[in-house]
């Protein structure tokens, strides 16, 4: 940015520091037709605008209310660095009960903004034999979150000489993340496995550890255009109704994972954070296996 600032003087770049002023030698080269107190008036001038120019630069004064001419004012604003503990690495999770199974999906592409950081990260987590755990959320805290309750885990079966069930799980999930409110782990779990009489169970949880028992459930930045599809071909019955009914989804097998690869299909085509891969758990009294399909790669 360059300004004229008086009788043929123009400053250069802007710069931090004012400019020198020089003092006017006793000899120096004079216009012709003006006299030498009349240069080196003009000169000092000058000198003192550009100054004065400066100054008004990096601290500008109020207009006057007085004045009717606007006037222009530059201001040197503030660069205020920002920085959080926390990233939505983003991703999508869904889990489903059934009469005796329980299927827990999750794709396995990685972003931060609008950059993938990986396109084969598996979201899901076995906790236990019955019990298997789909996160999304801040990567680092989900990791954190299952080194925790892998340890929670190994001191359980070294005390009761046996695994925990998913329920018990749940309730341990639930007060790992209740203990951590205050500075919470930024991760939003779905918990799904088969209880002790066999039967399938989803658990879904807020970053807090709210829960609650649901026959099926969706987490992460997919979940609003997940859920939709499922409240349609799943809604489970109200938990008000008497007598209590079961809230397994009455699907089998087979068309509960036909489900799962078409909601993960719907929500790639609208959610930029979710696709390349879903991998699918499926629990059952055979044990587990897993199962994969491509998604969109872009």
């Amino acid at each position: 940015m360059e300004m004229v600032l008086g009788i043929g003087m123009r400053t250069g770049k802007y710069s931090p520091t004012p400019p020198p002023v020089v003092a006017m030698p006793s000899q120096c080269y004079l216009p012709t037709g003006l006299d030498p107190k009349t240069s080196r008036d003009l000169i000092n001038k000058s000198s003192n605008f550009r100054v004065a120019s400066f100054h008004a630069l990096v601290q500008p004064k109020a207009p006057s209310s007085s004045s009717s001419s606007p006037a222009l004012h530059f201001t040197m604003t503030k660069q205020q660095a920002n920085w959080s503990p926390y990233d939505n690495n983003g991703g999508s999770c869904v889990a489903i009960a059934g009469a005796d199974y329980c299927v827990v999906a999750a794709d396995t592409r990685m972003s931060t903004g609008y950059n993938i950081l990986t396109r084969d990260y598996s979201k899901i987590c076995k906790l236990a034999d019955k019990s298997v755990m789909a996160s999304s959320g801040f990567q680092a805290d989900v990791r954190a979150l299952q080194k925790q309750l892998a340890a929670r885990h190994s001191i359980y079966q070294h005390q009761h000489n046996k695994q925990m069930s998913c329920p018990a799980m749940a309730q341990l999930l639930s007060n790992t993340l209740y203990y951590k409110r205050f500075f919470p782990y930024y991760a939003f779990n779905v918990l799904g496995g088969l209880d002790n009489e066999g039967k399938g169970c989803v658990f879904t949880y807020d970053a807090v550890g709210s829960y609650e028992k649901v026959g099926y459930s969706a987490q992460g930045s997919g979940s609003t255009l997940i859920m939709p599809v499922l409240d349609r071909q799943l809604k489970s019955p109200s938990p008000l109704l008497l007598p209590a009914q079961d809230a397994v989804t009455p699907l089998s097998e087979a068309e509960a994972i036909d489900l799962v690869k078409t909601v993960f299909v719907a929500a790639t085509e609208r959610d930029i954070y979710t696709g390349d891969k879903v991998e699918i758990v499926v629990l059952n009294a055979d044990g587990i296996h897993r199962e994969y399909m491509d998604l969109r790669k872009d």
